[in-house]
């Protein structure tokens, strides 16, 4: 709310991608908005266009039931707020559909809300978390090998609420998404981390700081409550003892992330917008980990991280050596 109010002038043309029950796009009303296009292709949008209505605002604010990708205007918006967000920014179709409302809506010298969301990681001391994911797979039933089942939920995406004394890490920043300037969905990066206290790493948890206008923004990283999102939470396949000062004790991660749907795990991860259905290629997230130094140096890992199409590979946890195609 404190960005639009930030933003929007008497007269602006505002549109609100994934508008909801349409509490933004009223507010953009009142706050004297000329005209809001409201875009959602949920059942909501009937809640959307009562409150509207409710509030005497049902000739000033247009609704399209569809997603965004499918919608045109005769002119162009001065503001394009929304938030398709899920547990991450790489959400389903978020990144795509913001980079094309941005070049067929958005007016020259126009604004995004949001501007730009920072990416960070870090190792997690999370004995609980882990042992609510892999507990019910750790111990086999007689005459039952349940190892394969494990296997999975440690290569599965997740989603916790941790707290700042469970980093065993400081944080490191993975990517900025400019929204002003993305057009490809993929974002890849190596990051290194030097442990900072003893403990035992059970994975990589993952958040985002949102930058919606000058001084206005909100993050879900470790700490900030229980917001909507919560933060990613990525287990290892075993935990890990980690030393502080250990020699050159590090560890490395290499993420190759994707624009994806988050298969499996959208009820668990959820968006606050729906965007859902736009023509726009889709991946699965499946986590691999790969020791690359000794057994013997335990502080010193390698794991790779990587988006697999799982029309083009079945595969899980790879062979040794081998990537995902995707």
């Amino acid at each position: 709310m404190d960005a639009l109010r930030a933003v929007i002038r008497p007269g602006a043309v505002v549109m609100d991608i994934g508008t909801g029950p349409g509490i933004m796009a009223v507010q953009a009303c009142q706050l004297g908005a000329k005209h809001v296009y409201a875009i959602e292709p949920g059942e909501v949008i009937q809640v959307a266009r009562e409150i509207a209505a409710a509030n005497h605002f049902a000739d000033k604010i247009e609704f399209f039931e569809d997603v965004s990708t499918n919608v045109t205007i005769p002119v162009r918006a001065d503001v394009i707020v929304s938030d398709l967000r899920g547990v991450l920014p790489l959400y389903s179709d978020h990144i795509p559909s913001i980079a094309d409302a941005r070049r067929r809506f958005l007016a020259p010298g126009g604004t995004l809300i949001g501007r730009e969301d920072r990416v960070w990681a870090a190792v997690v001391d999370a004995p609980e978390r882990y042992s609510k994911i892999v507990g019910p797979w750790t111990r086999d039933l007689p005459g039952q090998d349940l190892s394969p089942a494990r296997q999975k939920v440690v290569n599965e995406i997740h989603k916790m609420q941790a707290a700042p004394e469970q980093l065993l890490t400081s944080p490191n920043l993975w990517v900025a998404l400019d929204y002003m300037r993305i057009e490809n969905p993929d974002v890849q990066g190596e990051l290194t981390w030097t442990v900072k206290r003893d403990g035992t790493g059970h994975g990589i948890v993952i958040w985002f700081d949102a930058d919606l206008a000058d001084g206005v923004g909100f993050s879900n990283r470790p700490g900030s409550g229980t917001v909507i999102y919560g933060s990613l939470f990525l287990p290892w396949p075993e935990p890990v003892s980690l030393v502080a000062g250990q020699g050159e004790a590090v560890e490395q991660l290499l993420l190759e992330g994707s624009e994806d749907d988050l298969d499996g795990a959208e009820d668990q991860l959820g968006s606050t917008g729906s965007q859902r259905g736009a023509p726009t290629p889709r991946s699965s997230v499946r986590v691999a980990y790969q020791a690359i130094s000794p057994a013997a140096s335990a502080a010193k890992r390698t794991f790779r991280i990587f988006a697999a199409n799982p029309a083009a590979s079945t595969d899980i946890v790879p062979k040794s050596g081998a990537r995902s195609s995707g």
